[in-house]
Formats: structure tokens, C-alpha cells, sequence
């Protein structure tokens, strides 16, 4: 993978714009040349200025960075995606199995996403693992969600009607509401 700055020059010529379109009132012109030869490393705040000047996504710097290849993490969530609506859950539960004790937490992550898709294939209800449980706290707690949260989101609604915790879903279905709107409008 590459440092930041030098994918930021690759991306920055590839379209055309100078320094000055880019940087203007982030970042100096000196630390800019600094930045795109890889000697400084600029704030998340100051990176996502930088993406947006250059109409570029998070997700997309991230690909190109990585060589163009998927994170782990994108990998699995296609394969999780692509084994259920295969409806192939022998890989399901390879996919939950191999990445159910990971120290990356977005695998763990998956794999419960991944629990709740098996055990909502098999019945009307799901076993509350304690995988599952740190799932829906996190998701459930959360003020403000990600995109990739917001994509994980349904199976709360799963998770919801089979620990008989209806009464929660319109609460759910506002939160979902109020995260898919911020994220409106921070793209328009």
C-alpha cells in the first residue's frame, strides 16, 4: 500500500488539477510538496477536504490505495453477500466460522452479520450470541452511522422480532431514517 500523499499526486494528475486547486486553504504550498513525496501525513479532517476537491470517496481513495484491490473487509462483506443470496450457507458458515474470532474487528463484525443471516435462513428467530449482542449495541448505540452501517442495519430488524423486541423497530426505523438523510446530504 501506498503512503497517502503520493496516491493524492497520482489521483491529482491523473485528473488534471494543480496543487492550488487542491490544497487551496488546507494545507501550505510547501507542506503540499512534502505531502504528495510522502515526508508529511496531513489530518483526517484535512484528507477528506483534499477528496472532496478532488470529487473522490473514501471508499474509492482506499481502493486506489490498496492497489486497486478491495480491502479484506469489502472482500468478505461480496462473499458473505454472494454465499446468501446463493443461498450456498455451507460457505456462509465457513465465512462466519473463519472470521467469527479475527482481531479485525469489521471481520468480527461480519461474521455475526453473517450468524444472524444463517439463523434467520433456518427460522423465525436467532440465537443472541454474544457476537450478535456486541453487534446490535454497537449498531443500536450509535448516534451517527457510517454507509457501512446503515447497509448492515437490516438484520437488527431480525435480531429485533426474534428477541420479541418489536416495540423497537419504529425507533430503529428513525434512526435508519435520520442516518440515510445525513448521509444525503453530505453528497449533495
Amino acid at each position: 500500500m501506498e503512503e497517502i500523499g503520493p496516491t493524492v499526486k497520482k489521483i491529482r494528475i491523473i485528473k488534471g488539477f494543480t496543487q492550488k486547486e487542491v490544497y487551496a486553504a488546507v494545507i501550505s504550498r510547501s507542506f503540499a510538496n512534502r505531502f504528495e513525496r510522502g515526508l508529511n501525513d496531513v489530518s483526517a479532517a484535512k484528507l477528506f477536504i483534499i477528496l472532496d476537491h478532488l470529487s473522490i470517496s473514501v471508499d474509492e481513495f482506499r481502493f486506489i490505495q490498496n492497489n486497486y484491490q478491495q480491502t479484506v473487509a469489502n472482500e468478505l462483506q461480496t462473499q458473505l453477500n454472494k454465499a446468501y443470496d446463493s443461498h450456498d450457507l455451507q460457505q456462509l458458515g465457513q465465512i462466519v466460522a473463519a472470521n467469527k474470532q479475527s482481531a479485525n474487528l469489521s471481520l468480527r463484525s461480519l461474521a455475526a452479520t453473517g450468524e444472524i443471516l444463517i439463523e434467520s435462513y433456518y427460522s423465525k428467530t436467532v440465537s443472541i450470541t454474544p457476537e450478535i449482542n456486541n453487534f446490535w449495541d454497537k449498531l443500536f448505540a450509535s448516534k451517527t452511522w457510517t454507509i457501512h452501517e446503515i447497509k448492515l442495519a437490516v438484520p437488527l430488524f431480525i435480531i429485533a422480532t426474534s428477541t420479541g423486541q418489536i416495540d423497537l423497530i419504529p425507533k430503529m426505523v428513525n434512526q435508519f431514517e435520520i442516518n440515510c438523510k445525513k448521509i444525503h446530504l453530505k453528497w449533495q
